[in-house]
């Protein structure tokens, strides 16, 4: 995701009242908390080196800033925000899942890596769990005799 796709996402985000986005594939190097020309808070987690792959983020609304309590980077494929509620906290993931055809051990890595985050959101959080699954669905169609 390019700066210029940032200011897109923002101007959708005030036309449509949105205050959290989250984004899979920013494709962004490194982990880093930024402020947009709007002010508001971008944090990704992206690959350490190489080739700009994976990654994901948050786009938060300046008003609802004030509310993070914070966030965890994890890698480039999961992340967490916290955020201050009135009654409770509302912890956030986003997970960016391999593709069907990555090798069994980086799948069943990624998901002991979100179990693993999953340990440590405090029990008494609402959790929401966001991201692209990747998931892929198959259909069957059946042909039926008529007569």
């Amino acid at each position: 995701m390019s700066e210029g796709k940032v200011e897109i996402v923002e101007k959708e985000m005030i036309a449509k009242d949105i205050q959290i986005v989250e984004v899979s594939e920013l494709w962004w190097l490194g982990q880093e908390r930024l402020t947009t020309d709007y002010s508001n808070m971008v944090i990704y987690s992206g690959m350490e080196s190489g080739k700009k792959r994976k990654g994901v983020g948050f786009i938060v609304e300046k008003t609802i800033t004030k509310s993070v309590i914070g966030y965890s980077p994890v890698n480039e494929r999961v992340m967490t925000i916290r955020l201050q509620g009135n009654l409770i906290n509302i912890s956030v993931m986003q997970v960016y899942a391999p593709t069907t055809d990555a090798p069994d051990s980086e799948i069943i890595e990624f998901y002991e890596m979100i179990q693993g985050t999953l340990d440590n959101i405090p029990k008494r959080d609402l959790l929401i769990v966001l991201g692209d699954w990747n998931a892929n669905i198959f259909i069957q169609t059946w042909a039926w005799n008529q007569k």
